[in-house]
């Protein structure tokens, strides 16, 4: 950065009141003020010159000729308030986004940093009711976080926030409230058995009869289910995403990407059901911006895809070519590390996609960890072995603890291999709520990342870069 008089002061005048490490991308130049971002320790600080409204409506401390302020919420309000580009967007139908959770919220130059050179949109708040309630955090400080990570890179293209996974009403509306621009919504509570009988008449019979050409020209051939059956499992979801639409986000004044999850179930979304689905939906005037079916196969969390990558594809392009046929994106959950069928997916959705990852930064941070600070990747492991059977109750894994090698056989130098061995990574990938949920280590834990804030984005970015060029 080539930096005038006026700045070089600026910058004078922060160092004087601290040993801060300054963000020079997040330097944002007024007419008449100066405002950029600095770190010292693990507290993150906005400081401010001059006059300008952003700058005079900041709470903060005057020292010297600066303006220091807590990067908090109130704060937050107040930049989002001045800075279009710091408020989540929806990105609709044709823009393929990307889906970065992050439970650590100290990630977001990490996702900025991945997404360079590549066309998709990251959504950069994405958090799921059940993460929040496992780290202790609340939607305001996921949005919080993201704000001032976008801030600190200097990041002005523009980024989505997903209320992931919710499943009540209430938690919609408070969600919208606070400001998300996508609300993805889990029908999992309101899936019927197959074999609970639904009223099905006989008119609705004939319509779909009548569909007969259009569902084959689309390749739904095989039928998993009959009518009534899909009728069964799905009348009570149509409903519910109904309400959810027109009570929750038709009237909202900004545009809203409203995702419809069907994955969470054991049960295959058939290419029928899909087409039920998207079909009753049009006619109930519901708009929807994707659609994440249950695909054939095991999406597990934290490794690769398990199962026939041409059988994932021939299942995969039938529901691509409804997704099309009706305007929308297709979208993959647990897309974490899931590089056997990245190819796939990207040439059957043709650029109308949505794919979320979350656990995987979290595995990158360990992956630092485990380089930078060994003991604490010890005692991170050895909270994750304990945890293990508790923490499987919130997610789906296959790992064998049988077949990790214990850390006290492995020399400290090589903890980062298990971060290559599937068993390990399921196992330190679902722990995470219970290492953050002791203190100490979770100040441990920050300390680290900070102290190699560089090493720990270059580290994180790459791995997620890897996703999205296989994406393109």
């Amino acid at each position: 950065m080539i930096m005038d008089e006026r700045i070089k002061t600026f910058f004078s005048e922060i160092t004087k009141t601290g040993d801060f490490n300054i963000y020079q991308d997040s330097l944002i130049c007024f007419e008449s003020g100066l405002a950029v971002m600095a770190r010292h320790g693990k507290e993150r600080f906005l400081f401010a010159t001059g006059s300008a409204p952003l700058i005079d409506e900041l709470n903060g401390t005057t020292i010297g000729g600066v303006k220091k302020c807590p990067c908090d919420h109130a704060n937050r309000l107040i930049i989002n308030k001045h800075l279009n580009y710091t408020r989540p967007q929806a990105f609709g139908c044709e823009q393929p986004t990307f889906g970065f959770g992050d439970r650590l919220g100290v990630t977001t130059p990490a996702h900025i940093t991945s997404i360079k050179n590549h066309s998709v949109k990251p959504i950069l708040a994405q958090q799921s009711k059940r993460e929040m309630s496992l780290t202790g955090r609340t939607l305001n400080d996921v949005l919080d976080d993201v704000v001032y990570g976008v801030l600190q890179t200097g990041y002005k293209g523009g980024f989505g926030a997903d209320a992931d996974h919710l499943k009540e009403a209430g938690d919609v509306e408070e969600a919208l409230d606070l400001g998300v621009s996508m609300i993805t919504l889990d029908c999992s509570n309101v899936l019927g058995n197959k074999n609970r009988k639904r009223v099905l008449n006989e008119s609705l019979k004939d319509e779909y009869r009548s569909y007969k050409p259009v569902m084959e020209s689309l390749g739904i051939k095989d039928r998993r289910h009959s009518l009534q059956e899909i009728n069964n499992i799905y009348s009570d979801a149509l409903d519910f995403i109904e309400y959810i639409y027109k009570k929750q986000i038709k009237g909202r004044p900004m545009p809203i990407d409203f995702e419809i999850s069907l994955d969470e179930t054991s049960e295959i979304t058939s290419p029928l059901g899909h087409f039920f689905v998207a079909n009753e939906l049009r006619k109930r005037d519901v708009r929807i911006t994707s659609i994440a079916p249950r695909f054939v196969g095991k999406f597990e969390k934290g490794v690769d895809y398990i199962g026939e990558v041409d059988d994932f594809r021939k299942d995969l392009r039938v529901h691509c070519n409804i997704a099309k046929y009706f305007g929308y994106k297709i979208s993959l959950h647990s897309g974490s590390d899931k590089f056997s069928i990245f190819t796939a997916f990207s040439e059957e959705a043709e650029g109308r996609f949505h794919v979320k990852t979350s656990g995987t930064s979290w595995l990158e941070a360990l992956r630092v960890i485990s380089v930078k600070n060994p003991p604490l990747f010890n005692d991170i492991f050895n909270v994750s072995l304990e945890v293990f059977e508790k923490a499987k109750t919130y997610y789906d894994v296959g790992a064998n603890l049988n077949e990790i090698e214990p850390i006290e056989k492995k020399d400290p130098a090589n903890y980062v291999q298990y971060l290559n061995d599937r068993h390990a990574r399921q196992c330190l990938h679902i722990g995470y709520g219970y290492v953050l949920a002791d203190a100490e280590v979770n100040s441990r834990i920050y300390n680290t990342l900070l102290q190699n804030e560089e090493f720990f984005i270059e580290t994180a970015s790459k791995h997620l870069a890897n996703h999205l060029e296989m994406l393109e």
